[in-house]
């Protein structure tokens, strides 16, 4: 009795604790932090702000993080572009995050461009950075397989459901080095003679091998991240696995093959630091490397940065698109 009364006393000691706040005395100043993603087709600009210590506050909230008064010089292919205009983006979209501000130039960005930024400030230092904007990659082809098609007529609207399996095809050149990832987008209009009433629409990535290669047998999944790199299918021509899941899209009125709705697939070529970066991102939040330096059982995974003072990211893309509309997911070639 003695001793499991003794056991159960040591016990109590070991899980007895007490805890205080304090502030970590590591001594740390702010430095430039430089973040443009240059995107053919799309004109170029750069957001400037600073690095901040975690105790002074939230940005955007109770402290602000953006350098209004930087010098930024850009060159493109060797030419100095203007110096580039302040300004404050604008806030479109409730659900997202405030764009803040930025240094906009008049440049489009072109396949090829040999981008340069560098920032100087007073208060903070200076801060540098380069890309190079890949050729891009064109989307031969695409295939669309269609289940559990399903039609409904309710008065004068017409509802159309299903499943749809969808195939990309593209050739990756054999002499190079070749970064992807794949985005996709839902654009649902009125047609001329009838109105889109309401449209539901999910995607599911993972019967894609390539978008998990970076998965170990440690890790569980790619979490919705759908960045691959070439080393698999060199200089061949493949097909992209998808799944549009629980579509739904009701049409009133009219004749449902002239409704414009679509969905929009965009194969971006990224730069090594853009591809490298992303994967960053998802080894610190979902990768089993990450998860283990954050809880302190191994070491904390870093985001890439290609900045020069380690804040920001200076990275590249080109596109190739393809638009899939609605009405040929469902075969839709007259009115039914």
């Amino acid at each position: 009795m003695i001793k499991l009364l003794s056991t159960a006393a040591m016990m109590l000691i070991i899980f007895t604790s007490c805890y205080t706040d304090f502030e970590p005395d590591i001594e740390s100043s702010p430095v430039v932090c430089l973040n443009s993603v240059a995107h053919a087709g799309d004109t170029l600009r750069v957001n400037v702000t600073r690095t901040w210590r975690w105790s002074e506050g939230l940005p955007d909230e109770t402290i602000d993080i953006y350098i209004p008064d930087a010098t930024v010089d850009i060159t493109v292919n060797g030419d100095k572009l203007p110096q580039p205009r302040y300004v404050r983006l604008p806030y479109t979209d409730y659900y997202r995050p405030d764009p803040g501000y930025t240094y906009m130039t008049d440049y489009v960005v072109r396949p090829g461009d040999e981008i340069k930024i560098h920032a100087s400030t007073s208060k903070y230092g200076d801060a540098y950075g380069e890309t190079n904007v890949p050729e891009g990659i064109k989307i031969d082809k695409c295939e669309t397989i269609l289940n559990k098609r399903k039609v409904e007529r309710r008065g004068n609207s017409t509802i159309y459901s299903g499943d749809a399996t969808v195939l990309l095809y593209f050739t990756d050149p054999a002499d190079e080095v070749n970064y992807y990832m794949l985005s996709t987008m839902m654009n649902f209009r009125p047609g001329p003679d009838n109105r889109y009433l309401h449209t539901t629409l999910s995607y599911n990535y993972d019967n894609e091998p390539l978008f998990a290669e970076q998965i170990t047998p440690l890790d569980e999944d790619a979490n919705g991240y759908t960045i691959f790199t070439d080393r698999q299918i060199s200089g061949k021509t493949y097909a992209l696995h998808m799944v549009l899941e629980d579509i739904s899209y009701e049409i009133t009125n009219g004749d449902p093959s002239t409704n414009p709705s679509y969905v929009e697939f965009s194969l971006d070529e990224l730069s090594e630091t853009y591809y490298k970066h992303v994967l960053s991102v998802w080894t610190a939040n979902d990768g089993l490397s990450g998860t283990l330096g954050g809880i302190g059982l191994g070491d904390h995974v870093w985001e890439l940065s290609n900045v020069s003072t380690g804040a920001g990211v200076i990275v590249s893309s080109s596109s190739g698109k393809w638009k899939l509309p609605l009405c040929e997911i469902f075969g839709i070639t007259r009115p039914m």
